[in-house]
Order: structure tokens, then C-alpha cells, then sequence
């Protein structure tokens, strides 16, 4: 491309005369014939065209040369090539990383991917050697600050009082049918000889704050067990009475037999020569037999059992906590420090990106937890190492009394877990006592890493319906 190049081109460029026609209705060349004239485009065309072309060769940093006719298409490829570089400038190549610093909102999506983990709210058992897990408040019964935790104030219900968890199972009584007795239970006669403040704090605690002493606490022995009533407190013993028997003896007179009632008897009564010429007298006996039923002790029907006390708390060993809030600073729900190292492997680019832009985040998150169902399991292992494994086991109650089952965890723990139950009655709405006669005790035991017992024992008379079930869940850790 080059410009004119002789003597009758001129060194400044005349000035473009005023349209002629509308830029919209152009005009076009044309040989002329039949009466018109060809077309002349005019000095004006011919120097627009040329400082177009030129203007071209410039913009693309071309130096005009007669020699080469590619000018002008390398021209428009290096302007091109000039505007994409300058559109790309400042942003990120395909492959590239950031720091958490550049990712704007990634603090509001961690407390959202924790808010679904496990919810603001959300009750959690944990081994108290965890004195205080981060994110979590204990379920102890007090009250916490609103403005410091105000999603746990408005799942609450807007309330600022923490649920109290701590209630404990502890001097609570049973009967049992083995001298077998199950973990945590002591024979309440043994009170005396085994419960101190060392051994067993909580039921010492408990006994001394009303008898004063161990050694005051009454002993069962072979009394029977009354319910405290007017009179009757509790701890009050009582000796052996029964209810006065009576009877009368009616009037004697000559000649004639007088009846008798109740526990008396008139044995004989006829005429003979006496002493002094009298009448022969009566012989009266006494016989409790003829009123009530007799042995040779004083007691009601009965059936022999083993009184036992609660000795040690079923959940001793955790403590339930509430979730107080849904940041990442609870490793319990991610691991914000391994998406922190990922990151900071990356390199640092001066422009940010919304969670949208990260393609794989929810997949990382994802990848954070695992659940698996198995036959009746279901088993949920988290990222700090905290597993649980729950389901549902059934009874038939028509076979009997006391029922066990061991159920067998299909992931072993790492440490023996806690067990939480819960009894299912199916088909009721609401528990009626008239027609839900039901009193049963749930007892788990033979608690270890892989298994453990449900035992259910009827304290009391259950309706026709026998079908129940237990719920249960039990909590450890898997790493």
C-alpha cells in the first residue's frame, strides 16, 4: 500500500466538500451508455479512500511500502491482535489459583455449606474430654448473649435460654429379674458397703443430701415397698402389723346356746349334773383362720425380685452440646484449613471470583462428609472423625417380659461409642394410659467398638398390641 506518489498529487489534503446524497442511500460506479455518462468518482473519493487505507497501516504500526501488497491485511491482523491483548490484560489465564483473600464471598459460603452439614441448632454428644468443642454451647439450662449468637436466638425460637441436657439417671430404682445385674446398677442393700464419694460422686451426692449419712439410708431387706402417702415419707421404715381381728360372744342363759361370730367358736354346750347342781358350761376357742388367710409370717402376694439403685449416669461419659453458630471455625463441620493450603498453592492475580465461578466447590464440600446406608444402618462419618451409626430394631412383646437383642455396628469404632435410645409404639397418636398400658424400661449393655445389647424389661402390664420397636443411635469416633 502507499500513497500517490508523483508530481500532481499535492502535500496537504484539499478539504472533503459536504455530502451530496444521504450516507444511507449510497450511490454506486457505473460505466455509463444509453445518453449516461460513466461514473467519476472525484479527487474526494480517491484521497477518503487513501487516508483510510493509510490510517489502517498506521493504527496497525506498519510503515507504507510500494513493494509488499499484504500491508493491509497484516495491518487489521496486528490491530486485532493488539485489541484482544488489551482485552485480556489483567485477566486470568485458564489454569490458575487464589488465595482466599480474593474469593469475596467464600466466608458466606462455608457458613452455608456448615449450615447444611449440621444446621445452628443441631444437638451433638460429645466425650467430655472435649471440654469445650469450638461453634458449640453446652445444653445446660443457661442463657447466652444475642447479639453474640443471633441465629441459635432466632432457631429458638427468640429465645436466649440454652436447653438443659444435663438431667441425669442416677437413684433412680428397678427390679431385676437375675442377680446379674447390669452395668451402672448396684443391689440397693449394698449401698451401705459400696457407694462413697470416690466411687460413685453423683449417687453419694444424691443419698447424703437426704439421709445425711450412707449408713443412715434405710436397707430394703425383705420389707415391701409402700409409696409415700400422708403419714408415710420417704426413707420411713416400718415394722410388721396387720389388722385387728375381732368376733363377739353372744349371751348365755340356762338352757339356752348363744351364736358366736367371727374368729370365736362355741365347742359345746349341753346338760349334766355341774358343780353346785348347775348347768355344764361352754368352751369358747379363738381361730384367725376362720377370718383370714394364715401362715406363719405377715405378708401380701408376692413375687421375688431384685431391688437395685442407679448407681452411675447411662451418659456419663458425654456431655450434649448445641450448634451455636455456622462458621468454619468448627472443624466438626469442614476443614477450612485444607481448602487454605490449596489455595495458597496458587498463584496471586489481581482480580476476584464469586463461589459461582468456582466449578468444583460444592464437590469439594461434598467430599468433606460420607454417608452410606447399610441394610438397616444408617452410618454418617464426619471430618473431624466423629461417626454415627443408627437404626431401628424390633420386639415382639407377646414373648415375654424381658427380650434382648445384640446388634452388631457394621463399621467398628475406634473407642467403645455412646448409645442413645429411644422406644417407637406404631400406630399411636397419642399415648393413652387406658389403652396403652405400657411401662418398659430400655437397657443397653455389652457395650464395645463392634456391638452391643438392647434389653427391654416390662415393669408393668403392656395392651394387646405387642409390637414395638427401639430407635437408636450411638456416637464415636472413626479416626
Amino acid at each position: 500500500m502507499y500513497a500517490v506518489d508523483n508530481d500532481s498529487g499535492v502535500k496537504t489534503m484539499p478539504e472533503i466538500k459536504s455530502p451530496k446524497f444521504n450516507a444511507t442511500e449510497p450511490r454506486w460506479f457505473s460505466e455509463g451508455g444509453n445518453g449516461v455518462a460513466p461514473s467519476y468518482p472525484g479527487a474526494d473519493w480517491f484521497n477518503i479512500v487513501q487516508a483510510e487505507l493509510l490510517n489502517v497501516l498506521k493504527d496497525g504500526g506498519i510503515e507504507p511500502n510500494k513493494t509488499q501488497l499484504n500491508q493491509i491485511t497484516t495491518a487489521i491482523r496486528q490491530i486485532v491482535a493488539n485489541a484482544v491483548s488489551s482485552g485480556l490484560n489483567g485477566k486470568a489465564n485458564t489454569e490458575h489459583g487464589h488465595t482466599i483473600s480474593q474469593i469475596t464471598d467464600l466466608q458466606t459460603a462455608l457458613d452455608e455449606a456448615g449450615k447444611k452439614g449440621l444446621p445452628v441448632g443441631a444437638i451433638v454428644a460429645f466425650p467430655r474430654a472435649v471440654a469445650n468443642p469450638v461453634g458449640f454451647l453446652k445444653c445446660d439450662g443457661t442463657t447466652f448473649t444475642q447479639s453474640l449468637y443471633p441465629d441459635l436466638y432466632r432457631v429458638l425460637g427468640n429465645q436466649n435460654k440454652l436447653p438443659n441436657l444435663t438431667r441425669s439417671d442416677v437413684g433412680m430404682t428397678a427390679y431385676f429379674t437375675t442377680d446379674n445385674i447390669p452395668a451402672g446398677w448396684i443391689a440397693f442393700d449394698q449401698i451401705r458397703n459400696r457407694v462413697t464419694q470416690s466411687a460413685y460422686p453423683e449417687l453419694y451426692r444424691y443419698l447424703t443430701a437426704k439421709y445425711d449419712s450412707i449408713s443412715s439410708v434405710p436397707l430394703a431387706e425383705d420389707r415391701f415397698i409402700r409409696n409415700a402417702h400422708g403419714d408415710l415419707t420417704v426413707g420411713q421404715t416400718q415394722e410388721d402389723a396387720i389388722r385387728n381381728i375381732t368376733g363377739t360372744i353372744g349371751q348365755f342363759s340356762d338352757r339356752a346356746n348363744r351364736a358366736t361370730a367371727g374368729a370365736f367358736n362355741t365347742q359345746n354346750w349341753g346338760e349334766g349334773a355341774g358343780l353346785g347342781g348347775g348347768r355344764q358350761g361352754v368352751k369358747i376357742d379363738f381361730d384367725a383362720s376362720r377370718v383370714v388367710p394364715t401362715d406363719t409370717e405377715n405378708r401380701p402376694k408376692s413375687l421375688v425380685l431384685k431391688l437395685c439403685i442407679k448407681a452411675r449416669n447411662s451418659l456419663d461419659d458425654v456431655q450434649f452440646c448445641i450448634k451455636a453458630f455456622g462458621g468454619v471455625l468448627d472443624v466438626g463441620l469442614m476443614d477450612a484449613s485444607q481448602i487454605a493450603v490449596a489455595l495458597q498453592s496458587k498463584s496471586d492475580l489481581d482480580h476476584l471470583h464469586t463461589v459461582e465461578q468456582i466449578t468444583d466447590f460444592n464437590n469439594a464440600v461434598a467430599a468433606q462428609f460420607e454417608y452410606q446406608k447399610i441394610g438397616d444402618f444408617e452410618v454418617r462419618k464426619y471430618p473431624d472423625g466423629t461417626m454415627t451409626q443408627s437404626g431401628k430394631i424390633s420386639f415382639d412383646y407377646a414373648r415375654g417380659m424381658f427380650l434382648n437383642k445384640e446388634i452388631i455396628f457394621p463399621f467398628a469404632f475406634n473407642d467403645v461409642p455412646n448409645i442413645s435410645t429411644s422406644m417407637v409404639k406404631a400406630g399411636i397418636e397419642k399415648y393413652t394410659r387406658e389403652a396403652d398400658e405400657l411401662n418398659i424400661n430400655v437397657i443397653s449393655t455389652g457395650i464395645t467398638t463392634t456391638k452391643f445389647v438392647i434389653n427391654l424389661i416390662d415393669v408393668d402390664s403392656h395392651d394387646s398390641n405387642p409390637a414395638i420397636s427401639v430407635d437408636f443411635t450411638a456416637t464415636g469416633r472413626w479416626k
